[in-house]
């Protein structure tokens, strides 16, 4: 670090010293806006934003950091009863936090997050409310990091520089400074800070906008204003101005994993938005279900491997249905959107866990093979599973398509993929028949995948010329044991 870099960061320690002094005396939590009933509301469920989305148990070991009165630790430990170490450089606000809680279970320290003395590994979640942005990202992110267990998350909320007030008030003196903001303090840009965090290390990162509604919102219009701004953030665009983002990621258990527990845990990780995503693309998730229903007779006895939040064997209609994921969170979900379907059952389930064979006339399996590792061990374990009257049916994204998917991804266009890696068709259909597997049929869909004017002829009719069918987006396999 430069010379240079280290007065600055001195300067802003001793802003930050200055601005906790002045919010202990004015009220911290009335200059934050969290003691109005919009306030209220808006606290209460970023409270439950950071248990869901940092997975926060009772036996984790949990550091706050930038904790202020303590508003966040209390309401934590209240829904966690989990452990935790809340720091702030400020004594005057910690003081505050310790008259507001006195729980054996919460430790009050003061700590500098750019230079903390925590051990490596120390804390299995780390989690802060509006703190970041008062900091030096990158010098924060990595000392967060390095605290971090491998398999750890961090979960924070932080103020959007899209939203049209955020941006006024971080960038105009006068008015920052009216409003009670320090000096130092900006606001996220999600996809830059999205990019250094990778840079850093962190996977599955996830940096959501979050939250449309105004403290200073109207008693009686609380609900509506919630209800709308809820929808508000599975708008593409419209999204992108919310008052703030989550931020979300992990701590890889192993800097050069490839799948395994972490796909489990990333799974786990987007299962909230994982219909969002699927609806922001429903082009292509409509053709895989007309892809199965193709396959697939109505009223059969049919299981899928994978089944996220369900929604591909409910459009099914199966006389006897059972949807499995590694993830539990996504079966929670299912479970949930499809209450109704008593005939169709949602578990937990890894396949490698039991060898009793699958009781079903059709298995199939959407967009997994890619996420399994090592692919040539499930496949053996799928076929010693698989009876001589069951039909296994294995649909992926061409390999071809690739390049594209990611360069899709990286513009928030698609679902972040997580852990995967992709064979090619070849060494895919070796893996089939060393398994024992036959080959029933290779078939190729959607040559676009996006809905565009002429896509639907296009898609319905290139599958039978030869030389286009090999460039389709999805490949598929129907096999027999």
């Amino acid at each position: 670090m430069t010379h240079k870099h280290t007065l600055l960061l001195d300067q802003r320690v001793s802003h930050e010293l200055d601005h906790g002094k002045k919010l202990a005396n004015e009220g911290a939590e009335h200059v934050w806006n969290w003691t109005s009933p919009g306030g209220q509301k808006r606290a209460k469920r970023r409270a439950h934003s950071f248990v869901e989305m940092g997975r926060i148990t009772q036996s984790d070991a949990v550091l706050e950091v930038g904790c202020g009165t303590g508003l966040f630790t209390r309401k934590v430990h209240e829904a966690t009863r989990a452990k935790i170490i809340a720091i702030d450089i400020s004594t005057d606000l910690l003081d505050l936090a310790r008259d507001a809680n006195s729980s054996p279970d919460i430790s009050y320290v003061i700590e500098d997050a750019m230079n903390m003395k925590f051990q490596d590994g120390q804390f299995d979640v780390v989690f802060g409310s509006s703190i970041l942005h008062h900091l030096d990202f990158e010098r924060s992110l990595k000392e967060i990091f390095r605290v971090l267990k491998k398999g750890g998350s961090i979960a924070f909320a932080e103020p959007n520089m899209l939203n049209p007030q955020i941006l006024i008030q971080k960038n105009i003196p006068f008015i920052k400074k009216h409003l009670g903001d320090s000096p130092d303090e900006t606001a996220v840009i999600r996809w830059q800070l999205a990019k250094l965090m990778k840079k850093i290390g962190f996977t599955n990162v996830r940096i959501i906008p979050h939250d449309f509604l105004h403290p200073f919102t109207p008693v009686f219009l609380i609900p509506l204003v919630d209800k709308f701004g809820r929808f508000l953030e599975k708008i593409p665009g419209i999204r992108e101005i919310a008052g703030s983002v989550m931020i979300v990621a992990e701590k890889p258990t192993n800097r050069f994993a490839v799948r395994g527990q972490d796909s489990e845990k990333h799974f786990d990780a987007i299962a909230q938005e994982y219909d969002y995503w699927k609806e922001k693309n429903r082009y292509y998730y409509h053709s895989l279900i007309q892809l199965y229903r193709s396959l697939i007779p109505p009223k059969s006895s049919v299981m899928e491997i994978g089944c996220g939040t369900g929604t591909i064997i409910a459009q099914l209609d199966p006389r006897d249905g059972k949807g499995i994921d590694i993830s539990a969170e996504m079966i929670a979900i299912a479970r949930k959107k499809h209450a109704r379907s008593s005939h169709i059952r949602y578990e937990r389930e890894d396949i490698s866990e039991s060898t009793q064979p699958f009781q079903f006339r059709y298995v199939f399996l959407a967009d997994v093979l890619e996420h399994v590792d090592p692919v040539s061990r499930f496949i053996e374990i799928l076929a010693r599973r698989t009876s001589v009257k069951t039909h296994v049916i294995i649909s992926v994204a061409n390999p071809i398509w690739e390049s594209v998917l990611m360069i899709a991804e990286k513009f928030h266009m698609k679902m972040p993929e997580g852990p995967h890696k992709r064979l090619s068709i070849r060494e895919t259909e070796t893996l089939f028949v060393r398994s024992g597997f036959t080959i029933l049929e290779r078939g190729y869909r959607l040559l676009i995948p996006k809905k565009i004017p002429g896509s639907d002829w296009i898609n319905a009719r290139f599958y039978k010329n030869c030389l286009l069918r090999k460039f389709g987006f999805t490949v598929y396999w129907i096999l027999r044991h």
